[in-house]
Formats: structure tokens, C-alpha cells, sequence
């Protein structure tokens, strides 16, 4: 996530035009819709770093802020348009809090299996 840009506000703009266009089909066909926002490594891990000891830098920061900023708005944006929120951040914050390796501990920001077994249970909560 880039701190606040231009090309994110514009990035933004058209997932929220794409989230109503899917919305609109979906509902069309009576199919239930989940908005499940995957969060960054660092916005993740961020808290843990801290419980360690360790202050990341200004950017680093700025960067998760930014972050967390706009998943707030878009998972507005899709309670107020009808979707379903898996509220994916959370838990992996949670997870990451009680020492569970949602990550490689490399530069790759793919969960592991763990990881993405929490992404699929709040997604699953939602449904019908």
C-alpha cells in the first residue's frame, strides 16, 4: 500500500465502481457477496513488532496507516452496498498475538497454509 497518492485515491475510485458492478450482477442472481479485504505482512505484524520491542520506521508506519485507512473505507463502502464483511485483519492480528506463523519469516507476503485457513473462516462466516 503506497501512503496517500493520488494513484491510490484513483486506485480506490474504481475498485469501489467495480465493487457496485459486481454487487449489481450478484444480486441479480441472488448470490450472496462477501467483501474479504486481505491485509499487508506489515499491517499484520505490525502490533507484534511492537510487543518486541521493535519501532519500525516513519514509513513503514505511514505505510500501515495508509493501509488501514483505506480498508476502513472500503469495507464501509461494502457494508453499505450490501456485502457480506469478512473481517480478515483482525483475526490475523489475533493470531499473530497468540504466536501463530502466518508468514514465511522471508520477503514473501503470501500467508501460509495457517494463514490462509483463518482468510477462508472469515470468509465462510459470512455466508449463507
Amino acid at each position: 500500500w503506497p501512503n496517500d497518492t493520488k494513484a491510490a485515491s484513483d486506485g480506490i475510485t474504481i475498485t469501489k465502481h467495480f465493487l457496485s458492478r459486481i454487487k449489481a450482477k450478484a444480486d441479480q442472481k441472488s448470490v450472496t457477496t462477501v467483501l474479504a479485504i486481505f491485509p499487508s505482512k506489515q499491517s499484520v505484524y505490525l502490533e507484534k513488532l511492537r510487543i518486541m520491542g521493535i519501532e519500525p520506521g516513519v514509513d513503514f508506519i505511514r505505510s500501515v496507516e495508509a493501509e488501514r485507512r483505506y480498508v476502513r473505507g472500503l469495507s464501509r463502502f461494502g457494508a453499505d452496498t450490501g456485502y457480506g464483511i469478512a473481517d480478515v485483519s483482525s483475526r490475523l492480528i489475533e493470531a499473530s498475538r497468540k504466536g501463530i506463523k502466518l508468514y514465511p519469516a522471508d520477503d514473501d507476503s503470501h500467508p501460509t497454509a495457517r494463514g490462509y485457513a483463518i482468510y477462508a473462516r472469515a470468509v465462510a462466516e459470512n455466508l449463507p
